[in-house]
């Protein structure tokens, strides 16, 4: 594995614990359980990193946990209208990221890839320093593409990936 991909997800990782700790509303065993999640046996994958945010962030905040839990049981309509409810443009954390991304992935279980690819957009040109929500935002929003038959924009999306996260990219990638 790139030596400078794993350091990147680390430090991903930390930003993550540092946001989580700054949460005057989070209650203290819950930060703790949070952190934990995020260090404990990483796996050092882009998808790993994403799983282990969204569940570090639902161990802290009760609006992302509703929403995260029901695209966890494939509730892609509720999912998708609770994670409408608490999506911020304004903000560029975290918590933010993985909001915008899971709301993308409960429209696109909804059938509802046109819209989709609208909130994938949100995460590349408001949060593209969140690597792995970008990097992965960016791939989903080329497959979503190519699903609907829109196959130049899905070429752009791709190629954009390429550019900008080929770092986080896996080997099929």
């Amino acid at each position: 594995m790139n030596a400078a991909m794993i350091l990147r997800l680390e430090q991903e990782r930390a930003q993550v614990a540092a946001e989580i700790k700054g949460g005057l509303l989070y209650e203290p065993r819950d930060i703790k359980a949070a952190v934990k999640i995020l260090k404990d046996k990483p796996a050092n994958t882009q998808q790993d990193n994403i799983q282990r945010i969204c569940k570090a962030l639902a161990k802290v905040d009760i609006l992302f946990a509703k929403a995260y839990g029901q695209l966890l049981k494939k509730d892609y309509k509720a999912a998708a209208a609770s994670a409408a409810k608490v999506v911020d443009d304004n903000r560029a954390t975290y918590l933010s990221a993985a909001t915008f991304y899971i709301y993308a992935q409960a429209l696109v279980g909804d059938g509802r890839g046109e819209d989709a690819v609208e909130v994938y957009r949100e995460i590349l040109i408001n949060m593209p320093d969140r690597i792995s929500f970008a990097a992965s935002s960016a791939m989903e929003d080329a497959k979503v593409y190519e699903k609907i038959r829109r196959l130049q924009y899905a070429m752009e999306m791709y190629a954009y990936c390429l550019k900008n996260y080929a770092l986080t990219l896996t080997e099929d990638e």
